[in-house]
């Protein structure tokens, strides 16, 4: 199996910014079941096409990210608009609520941390790890708080952690200050991207590093450096 192959997902949700519901009252609350906030990058072309002009909800996460709320029909996702909160009755930061819920619930109940090994090569160690709990919504790993303070920091044995989120379906992160896992992770990522575009799942190229319960753009300057180490 190529290294590529073992990385990307085969389910894939279309995303439509529709505003217009066909449901009755009464599935349109149980939609909010399946309601969960989605991490897009501000550089996608495609995305920002679909939200310009229109009543989709975002909100502003970290340099170069945006988060959108998307409703699970169960054939594809459709964005969350203006439109839905008059037509469900609620206020947007209830739906954020339940949104934010339906994602710790989902990431509980399907989470999987995997070790990431290449390909006929012996480690004392994996260089990165890999998380997958749903294929169009593994960025959204990054919104809970929890998993990177307590877990992921003893997964990879520091407070201070790199991730790479170049498609829906991947999510890789590593411990920062080992810098030949991270340059290892960074390649793959970037490569995963190249090949996720071309397929219009895309995330973004750029690795983000938590630290104190935040997560910054990686910059890749000496200055930056000094400062996160």
């Amino acid at each position: 199996m190529g290294i590529f192959s073992k990385l990307f997902g085969n389910k894939q949700h279309q995303v439509t910014s529709s505003t217009t519901s066909k449901n009755t009252n009464k599935q349109q609350k149980n939609d909010l079941s399946c309601l969960y906030p989605q991490i897009r990058s501000t550089v996608d072309s495609s995305f920002i096409e679909d939200i310009t002009n229109s009543d989709v909800l975002t909100e502003n996460f970290v340099d170069g990210l945006v988060i959108c709320y998307v409703l699970d029909n169960g054939e594809g996702f459709e964005q969350l608009t203006k439109r839905h909160l008059i037509e469900y009755g609620v206020e947007f930061e209830e739906v954020r609520k339940i949104a934010y819920q339906n994602l710790r619930q989902r990431f509980k109940k399907h989470s999987q941390v995997g070790e990431f090994e290449l390909d006929g090569e012996e480690m004392d160690r994996a260089p990165f790890y890999t998380i997958n709990f749903d294929d169009n919504l593994n960025a959204s790993v990054m919104l809970i708080e929890p998993f990177w303070r307590i877990d992921a920091t003893s997964t990879v044995n520091s407070d201070l952690i790199a991730i790479s989120i170049p498609a829906m379906d991947i999510c890789l992160f590593t411990n920062f200050r080992e810098q030949e896992d991270f340059n290892l992770m960074r390649g793959m990522g970037q490569g995963a991207y190249i090949t996720a575009k071309s397929k219009e799942r895309e995330v973004t190229e750029k690795i983000y590093i938590h630290k104190n319960g935040e997560w910054v753009l990686y910059l890749d300057t000496s200055e930056q450096l000094g400062e996160l180490l």
